[in-house]
């Protein structure tokens, strides 16, 4: 329910609805982990599952919403899978020649990075998080990178502003360091490539092919101008996601 915290932007489903069929089936199955043969139960006590949707050749065979106030219409934020959904319009957009290859530079779209430590960052850099820019992502250091990019998100702080400051810390491909920051980037380089918003672009691109239950919606900052979050901030059902999958 993100919609009630924050400004969004829809991601619109196509007018085509195409049903997953339901074959259901018990999954009496155990995986090891540690040591211990555990069950399913034992993976969404563990995990605290919101949900958990299995699809085999197109169809449900297995559903499960164990979350407070989760359904197959709840539209739940996918937190990191987000990354994911952003190099997909990523590889979308270079197939098309949105983008023209992986070496493009971040400058190339922003002219506001140049000077920063993320002026001359490629496309590929940014996909693979090799852009050697900012520390180790952690959420429990007060004055890290990645909390002064949430509090700028959510106080009505300029988010831009806190990725353009990121330091160098090693070279550019030298080596991978998971980055919020690189996909933020990756999310705005893509906009500006298409000259649209990340919102519009998801739908045009993808979401409206899924033949989706629901629309999708991306929560954006609260300065303005406002900003999808493309590390981050996609909210979508369960079975939609299963959709992306396919």
């Amino acid at each position: 329910h993100m919609n009630w915290l924050m400004p969004t932007e829809r991601v619109a489903r196509g007018e085509v609805h195409r049903p997953l069929h339901h074959d259901p089936h018990h999954l009496d199955l155990t995986y090891r982990f540690e040591g211990h043969d555990r069950s399913l139960a034992e993976l969404h006590k563990r995990t605290n599952t919101t949900a958990f949707v299995v699809v085999h050749n197109g169809r449900i065979v297995h559903e499960y919403y164990p979350g407070a106030f989760a359904g197959p219409r709840t539209r739940m934020q996918l937190f990191s899978v987000s990354k994911s959904i952003t190099s997909l319009l990523v590889g979308i957009a270079l197939h098309e020649g949105t983008i023209d290859g992986l070496y493009d530079r971040v400058a190339d779209f922003r002219p506001d990075f140049k000077g920063t430590a993320y002026e001359d960052v490629t496309v590929g850099n940014l996909l693979n998080m090799t852009s050697g820019v900012g520390d180790l992502e952690v959420w429990d250091v007060p004055d890290a990178g990645i909390k002064r990019f949430e509090q700028a998100i959510m106080g009505g702080g300029d988010v831009a502003a806190v990725v353009r400051g990121a330091p160098r810390t090693a070279p550019m491909g030298d080596h991978f360091n998971y980055s919020t920051f690189d996909t933020q980037v990756l999310g705005w380089v893509l906009e500006a490539a298409a000259g649209t918003t990340l919102a519009r672009y998801c739908s045009d691109r993808l979401w409206r092919h899924l033949g989706a239950d629901r629309d999708a919606y991306y929560w954006l900052t609260r300065a303005r101008p406002r900003s999808a979050i493309g590390g981050g901030s996609l909210n979508a059902t369960a079975r939609d996601l299963a959709r992306v999958g396919m």
